[in-house]
């Protein structure tokens, strides 16, 4: 972590362009960053280790030499180029900056939404569990409704003791993530937005969100070694494809609070021997009719080669392949393969038709067939002869 202060150097010359830099302040070690046309901006290289609570002190001893009230915040703008190379007027910025003042560091986050929420409400609920696990916040969420479209600014406030610049900016990041995965397109988390972000290994942010009868977080691999363990993952995937899909999280723990099962801490299982074509014949084999478009992906944890997580995304099926059976049943303990059962997915957990509802199922199927039955004969039957 770095020291900054606010030196109000004479600008200096940098880069084989000689670009002009001002030099407000400096991060000790690291070189200097500049504030003027009521912004601040620096390259990531400069600021990046910079202490926070020094950064807080620094903008104070600013504002009061250009007598400026010190809690009037200013952005910080922070770029990714090299600090030889960074030009304040024309270089790219990161999508997240900082509003920084002496009192106080906030992230500030835009992201473009299809449509607004109703109300900020539902933001909050979805940020509260990812802040209070960052240790960050409270926030300020602003709904913006303007001529380039919709947007959503959220500004989390960002506690500096211990933390350097880039652990701000991380925190912003992780809020973006969650918020364009679930507002993006102008819904809440859906199944392919939370399968992608478990798949590119930003599966931290769904941290303290809700299961739902979409989402089925599980702690331990499929045992495929055995029927028992067969049958588990053939009736998991079905249920969901008998519901309108899904995902099955495996490598992830769950908590149970007063408001239901939600998403713990990431917890990459041990994948040692686990192939995803096994997982693919188990469904082959014991699913009818066969299933479209399931995708199975085992990501690597970057803890230890052997851990990691899988990830079985089941897309919404085709009605008229509805209801997915599997081929055995559990029968007094054994796996009997002249049965079958039906399982479906009911809020957060699976459940089975039972003999009534499988039967109302048959009848009602019957009674298309026969409707169709009797249309086609009518149809094809000759015309009457008139008697005569």
């Amino acid at each position: 972590m770095r020291a900054v202060r606010w030196v109000d150097l004479p600008p200096d010359f940098i880069g084989p362009l000689r670009t002009r830099r001002n030099r407000d302040f400096e991060v000790a070690g690291a070189g200097y960053f500049e504030a003027r046309n009521e912004c601040m901006s620096a390259p990531f290289a400069v600021v990046g280790e910079a202490s926070l609570t020094a950064l807080k002190h620094a903008f104070g001893r600013y504002a009061r030499a250009c007598e400026a009230a010190p809690d009037d915040p200013l952005p910080l703008y922070i770029s990714e180029l090299p600090a030889d190379v960074f030009d304040a007027d024309f270089a790219p910025y990161d999508s997240v900056h900082l509003s920084v003042s002496a009192s106080a560091i906030e992230a500030v986050v835009y992201v473009a939404v299809a449509e607004l929420p109703p109300s900020s409400r539902p933001v909050w609920d979805l940020l509260n569990p990812l802040l209070g696990r960052l240790r960050a916040g409270p926030m300020s969420i602003t709904r913006i409704d303007g001529v380039p479209g919709c947007a959503l600014e959220i500004d989390v406030a960002i506690p500096t003791r211990g933390r350097m610049v880039g652990d701000a900016l991380q925190i912003g990041h992780e809020v973006e993530r969650l918020v364009e995965a679930a507002y993006s397109r102008g819904a809440q988390l859906t199944a392919p937005t939370v399968a992608d972000l478990l798949r590119t290994g930003h599966g931290d942010v769904l941290t303290g969100q809700p299961e739902n009868d979409w989402l089925d977080v599980k702690s331990r691999v499929y045992e495929l070694r055995d029927e028992y363990g067969k049958l588990q993952l053939a009736k998991d995937v079905a249920s969901f494809a008998n519901a309108g899909g899904g995902v099955i999280a495996i490598g992830l723990s769950s908590r149970r609070t007063r408001q239901g099962e939600t998403i713990g801490p990431l917890r990459p299982v041990n994948v040692t021997g686990v192939s995803i074509a096994q997982y693919r014949a188990v469904l082959r084999d014991w699913l009818h009719p066969r299933l479209g478009g399931v995708r199975i992906d085992l990501i690597a944890s970057g803890l230890t080669p052997d851990h990691g997580i899988i990830v079985i995304e089941i897309p919404a099926q085709s009605p008229a392949a509805l209801p997915f059976l599997i081929r055995r049943a559990d029968i007094a303990g054994k796996i009997r393969s002249q049965h079958f059962t039906i399982p479906v997915r009911v809020a957060d957990d699976n459940a089975t038709w039972d003999l009534g509802e499988i039967h109302s199922l048959i009848v009602a199927g019957r009674a298309a067939l026969g409707a169709v039955e009797a249309a086609t004969k009518r149809d094809s039957a000759p015309p009457d002869v008139p008697a005569g």
